[in-house]
């Protein structure tokens, strides 16, 4: 360890296998900044990012139309505050049906089948469409009270506990407690941040040296660098994985080429990765 001015220059031997074990040289400059924080992680246990995690076993969107009023079932919610005005915003994804026509006899799938996503803010409404082939209509956004005559969130909380150690992340899954995370995301040049919230579906344990990695999804993955009128317009389905308490991955929805053709369809096909904030969460019996 070297320290120069503001930063510690870090370096070590590093390899694997591959390349004959320890025999490759590696350099790490750390500033001063990125020490403090990990300082601080390490001093902390995080404490819950928001204040209530929901049920979402039991946390439903209610619409209120005559004609229709389809409820809703929350699989993700996340709530972005813009670093201008400090406005906040909460959107609540929820899950994917199959395009249909409603309450007919017989023939109640239509011919072109597609997915179809609903989130909900107070401000807007945002539906996905996916099918086949890359469509205009991949993305829809309305007024809230335009869609369905409005709607009205129905949502449980329940009481959980913060894991800390893959101990206790392992005793969870053993005793086969629901588990959820909270994320923070933050762009340094908006000042604009984002939680997600969001239950876990599936994660990776291996037995052998305690090491975990949790892959679920979809969420709303929230494009902080734009502005709060264009946030409905600019966010992304995405899958999350991460196995680490400070640094997330995505992988997002995008318009992609088909091998050997022309036809383009809307795929998880590109990745990201952000320095995050992740709490993991066990909902108690």
């Amino acid at each position: 360890m070297t320290f120069l001015e503001d930063r510690l220059i870090l370096s070590y031997c590093a390899g694997d296998r591959s390349v004959g074990l320890l025999n490759r040289l590696k350099v790490l400059s750390i500033t001063r900044d990125e020490l403090q924080r990990a300082d601080d992680f390490l001093e902390r246990p995080s404490p819950p990012l928001l204040e209530n995690a929901l049920d979402y076993g039991r946390s439903f969107v209610h619409t209120k139309a005559s004609w229709n009023s389809p409820r809703f079932w929350i699989q993700s919610r996340g709530r972005i505050t813009d670093g201008t005005s400090g406005s906040v915003l909460e959107y609540y994804q929820c899950g994917s049906c199959k395009s249909e026509d409603t309450f007919p006899m017989r023939g109640l799938f239509r011919k072109e089948s597609y997915d179809f996503l609903p989130v909900f803010s107070a401000k807007d409404t945002v539906v996905f469409r996916r099918g086949l082939q890359e469509d205009a209509r991949y993305r829809e956004v309305r007024k809230a009270d335009t869609w369905w005559d409005g709607n009205e969130r129905r949502v449980r909380e329940v009481q959980v506990r913060i894991l800390r150690t893959p101990q206790e992340i392992f005793e969870a899954i053993d005793a086969g407690l629901p588990l959820i995370v909270q994320t923070d995301l933050r762009n340094e040049k908006t000042g604009s941040t984002a939680v997600l919230e969001y239950p876990i579906k599936t994660i990776n344990w291996r037995r052998d040296d305690s090491q975990w990695q949790f892959d679920t999804g979809p969420v709303l993955l929230p494009d902080l660098s734009a502005p709060e009128d264009q946030w409905s317009q600019t966010g992304e389905l995405a899958y999350i994985a991460f196995n680490t308490w400070d640094w997330a991955e995505f992988v997002v929805k995008k318009k992609a080429s088909i091998p050997g053709g022309e036809a383009k369809t809307l795929h998880y096909s590109e990745t990201v990765g952000f320095r995050t904030r992740n709490v993991l969460l066990a909902v108690e019996d």
